[in-house]
């Protein structure tokens, strides 16, 4: 694993909007690109990759967090409210939206690093869980956040343009921050 020097992690404000979409739009479609339409792929771009989806993003208080080396961006993460169809939501659930790292910059723990970063979140601490969605048959995120200890807690559909992607839904739960007395 080699490490930059350079690299650098920083809370993304409404000015990275044209920033994290970009990198947002190589990134998914350097992972995922493959499996789709040209036409679904685009309008999924359009929708969940655009600069005013992270101006919403952030104005609706979802925390963002920007990895750069050498001041160009390579990765980011996504943290905020639970949007994923939980049959029983716990209360105060969070979470993980979107973890991703430009591929020359694999292997480098920056996934790792913004994992921990989100987990050291005034967000996260005061979470009771933390949920996330990952396709199916994404081995190598599977592994990464089995690894990190969540577990699978359901299933859903993800829309990408048209087509309908057979999703897991992975959860943490958080240590207990009070205890009630009965």
């Amino acid at each position: 694993m080699t490490k930059s020097p350079t690299v650098t992690f920083r809370p993304a404000t409404p000015r990275d909007a044209d920033t994290l979409a970009a990198l947002a739009r190589e990134t998914f479609t350097d992972t995922f690109g493959h499996l789709y339409s040209e036409g679904d792929l685009s309008a999924h771009l359009a929708e969940k990759c655009s600069p005013q989806f992270f101006r919403d993003a952030l104005d609706a208080g979802d925390d963002i967090t920007l990895v750069e080396d050498g001041g160009q961006p390579v990765g980011y993460s996504k943290v905020g409210g639970l949007g994923l169809p939980v049959a029983y939501p716990i209360e105060n659930a969070q979470e993980i939206h979107r973890i991703y790292v430009r591929r020359s910059h694999h292997h480098q723990g920056l996934g790792q690093q913004l994992l921990d970063r989100a987990f050291a979140s005034e967000r996260l601490k005061r979470a009771s869980v933390v949920y996330l969605g990952v396709w199916e048959e994404n081995d190598r995120a599977k592994q990464f956040y089995y690894r990190n200890g969540f577990m699978p807690v359901g299933r859903y559909l993800y829309p990408v343009g048209q087509q309908l992607d057979r999703e897991l839904i992975l959860a943490q739960l958080m240590p207990a921050h009070e205890v009630c007395a009965a």
